[in-house]
């Protein structure tokens, strides 16, 4: 059976040929290396595990392991320029797994077990052209229908399987050509996630600076403020209480806020103005946001309401920066409580300069949305285009 993608390029025709995907590459998995040999100090060799791979990222940092020496059937899992990876165990019913990237300029990389190695067949495929055609819906449709259950909770996807998933490819020339207009898109995006990273580490180094009083601000008139003074939470609060909106809809007047985000509707404002957000239970608990709109609250969030004596964005920026996810306790259900937030002593400056520090940290923080808004529609973009350009 041969198909034709939606978006071509005009030189070519033809259908694209249904292979297995053995046919276009060999498929093996990693080695099972001995872990009381690993060292944590970099050395020769490093073996890459599951936690190396993820989000179609190499991540090096995470958790190394070295070795110094590797035997001769150890030598069979060294990774080659061109070498396409990816994770083959995740969790039933998700789809945390079949994370793949292609190898370039790395080297002495080891592929650890639970790892699947794809390497293309000389003059029949292209390498990069392979590794579009392991991200595109088509093939990981394939890897997740194929994944079994093995201990617990676990998925398990075997090279075997993967041996034969159908892929459609057209002649080699078509492939090379694919494969160069999207590493074009590729660096734009790498371009694009090194600014959003480095505004990222800009922000958080102001943030230190400021909140550690090494940065100061002056008033209009180029003098100096007056020194920060130490203040508990609770005396800069009006209140601090788990939200009170019991119900949500799929439509409504208001946005019900929970602990992430809208989580739905009402036609009841229970919340007025300006109040700030903590997640107050679960895996997100002591997450900050802020909110400035008639609304609902609903009671895994705890709604802070700011007095007249502190800046709420200020606040807002100075628990952001505080990371209250340090006060969560509770091993089964994490939580966190008003009375513990209420008990957190801040040094806070005075009103103006709080106004001052907020604004200039909100312009920061527009400038790094709208980077982060480019990098995701060059994601979406990519996306567009693998769906239309492959078969």
């Amino acid at each position: 059976m041969n198909k034709t993608p939606k978006l071509r390029f005009k030189e070519f025709s033809g259908d694209w040929n249904k292979k297995r995907l053995s046919e276009i590459a060999s498929i093996k998995g990693g080695y099972a290396f001995k872990s009381k040999e690993f060292s944590n100090y970099k050395d020769k060799y490093q073996v890459i595990k599951m936690g190396n791979l993820y989000q179609n990222q190499l991540l090096l940092d995470r958790s190394p392991s070295y070795k110094k020496e590797i035997t001769e059937k150890e030598e069979q899992y060294l990774l080659k320029s061109g070498d396409i990876i990816i994770t083959l165990t995740g969790t039933v019913g998700k789809k945390d797994f079949g994370y793949s990237y292609r190898i370039s300029d790395e080297k002495n990389l080891l592929l650890n077990q639970r790892l699947g190695l794809i390497r293309n067949k000389e003059n029949i495929s292209d390498d990069r052209f392979l590794k579009y055609t392991v991200l595109d819906k088509f093939f990981l449709d394939q890897f997740f229908e194929s994944s079994v259950g093995g201990t617990g909770n676990q998925a398990n996807v075997s090279t075997k399987n993967m041996e034969e998933f159908y892929v459609y490819s057209p002649k080699l020339e078509e492939q090379e050509k694919i494969a160069s207009f999207f590493s074009l898109i590729d660096d734009k995006i790498s371009l694009q996630g090194e600014k959003v990273e480095a505004l990222k580490d800009y922000k958080t180094g102001m943030m230190q600076k400021i909140f550690s009083r090494v940065l100061r601000f002056k008033d209009d008139d180029g003098r100096d403020y007056p020194e920060w003074e130490e203040k508990k939470l609770g005396d800069l609060l009006k209140y601090i209480s788990s939200g009170k909106t019991k119900s949500k809809n799929e439509e409504g007047r208001y946005k019900v806020y929970g602990s992430m985000g809208v989580i739905g509707y009402t036609e009841n404002k229970e919340y007025e103005g300006e109040h700030i957000l903590i997640a107050r239970v679960g895996a997100n608990a002591g997450t900050v946001n802020i909110i400035n709109e008639p609304c609902g609250i609903s009671d895994n969030t705890l709604a802070v309401k700011c007095n007249e004596v502190i800046d709420c964005r200020f606040l807002y920026y100075k628990l952001n920066q505080y990371n209250l996810s340090r006060l969560v306790f509770g091993s089964g259900q994490p939580l966190i409580t008003g009375g513990q937030v209420k008990d957190i002593k801040v040094y806070v400056p005075t009103l103006n300069e709080q106004i001052k520090i907020s604004k200039y940290l909100y312009v920061l923080e527009n400038k790094l949305k709208k980077e982060q808004e480019k990098l995701d529609y060059l994601n979406e973009y990519k996306k567009g285009l693998l769906q239309q350009m492959f078969v």
